[in-house]
């Protein structure tokens, strides 16, 4: 698995212009990697699969979409205001090297 993602990640890099490049592009992809921080940390609570008897809201199509629900929600709510946080204390020349 790690191997096809570092492929993945060559090809994406040598082709900007191939169709998986395009496809990683798309709004709504794009947005799902912005999220996918949250929605890693938060899916352990709504995508559990040892349960014998599952709640409502931990069965499938139900919790994929709670865990990108919440995702979006911890993201916009929490996560986005400490992004904001490192900006501001971020020294203003951290990446000028020349």
């Amino acid at each position: 698995m790690a191997l096809a993602i570092t492929m993945l990640i060559v090809a994406t890099a040598l082709s900007p212009s191939s169709f998986l490049t395009r496809l990683l592009e798309v709004r709504v992809v794009a947005g799902l990697g912005i999220i996918s921080y949250s929605v890693y940390i938060w899916q352990q609570l709504l995508l559990s699969p040892f349960v014998k008897e599952p709640s409502l809201w931990q069965r499938f199509p139900i919790n994929i979409c709670l865990a990108v629900a919440v995702g979006w929600l911890s993201y916009r709510f929490y996560e986005k205001k400490f992004l904001e946080y490192k900006v501001r204390f971020m020294p203003a020349k951290q990446w000028d090297r020349s």
